[in-house]
């Protein structure tokens, strides 16, 4: 039998409630919340019900803010979103961007590139030890949502364009080197699982475009072929490397 979400964070049952209700009036969602505590979104939507905490409309009026994203800044956010970003829609006319990633310097960096947003705390999960954060709404994330999320499900924009700046930062937040004992070249690999396999496809092709080979594996990721390593890690490659990146194009050992 599974242990209680409190047991297994080690905490009491009074305790665990007043996480929940503190992070809740703080302004986090119940997702936020089940994330932060490693447990299902069910798993704490059965708690509120169960326990009368009474919620929020998810539609309702909030300030809107606005903001006018550079072309730059578009191109990081595209990239972003390749790999594995996500934009929420939270009101009627507004969006923000969540992340987590291993690095908490990784999302220092994306601050810093989308220096014309504004974000809230950066918070580590107890049980991933992964440091996650959102931006605050704006209602110019709204049309950038739409246009990635169409029906929901999160796909490839038809207009997206794999420049040098969104490959960069798709493979700084959705890519790493796999490397085998067989040889001594490493391969550069994009973490595409959650796209549909056309998506896939539409990546490919573009990278293709470029002079870059790829393939899709069985996993859902993009394996760029080890003769065509070099020429990606030129094409996305800025200069100079932030120290924190240099092990993603060691390519060789």
């Amino acid at each position: 039998m599974a242990l209680p979400t409190y047991a297994r964070l080690g905490i009491t049952k009074d305790e665990y409630h007043t996480i929940i209700c503190r992070e809740y009036d703080s302004g986090k969602s119940q997702a936020d919340i089940a994330e932060m505590l490693g447990a299902h979104v069910t798993t704490i939507e059965s708690y509120f019900k169960k326990n009368g905490i009474k919620t929020r409309d998810p539609w309702a009026s909030k300030p809107s803010r606005s903001v006018a994203l550079c072309e730059w800044q578009r191109q990081v956010l595209d990239g972003l979103l390749l790999g594995g970003s996500r934009l929420e829609q939270i009101s009627k006319t507004s969006a923000r961007l969540s992340f987590g990633y291993k690095f908490r310097q990784t999302i220092a960096d994306i601050e810093v590139a989308l220096s014309s947003l504004s974000f809230g705390p950066i918070w580590e999960s107890p049980t991933t030890g992964c440091f996650h954060c959102k931006s605050h709404a704006f209602v110019d994330l709204l049309p950038i949502r739409r246009r990635w999320y169409p029906e929901r499900s999160k796909t490839i924009p038809k207009d997206i364009q794999i420049s040098r700046v969104t490959t960069y930062w798709w493979y700084i937040s959705g890519g790493f080197l796999s490397r085998s004992n067989s040889s001594s070249t490493a391969a550069p690999v994009l973490c595409t699982e959650p796209f549909s396999p056309g998506c896939r496809e539409t990546l490919v092709t573009k990278l293709a475009d470029l002079g870059i080979e790829s393939s899709i594996r069985s996993t859902g990721r993009i394996w760029i072929r080890k003769r065509c390593a070099e020429q990606f890690l030129r094409y996305c490659s800025p200069n100079p490397i932030a120290y924190q990146y240099t092990h993603k194009w060691r390519l060789y050992s």
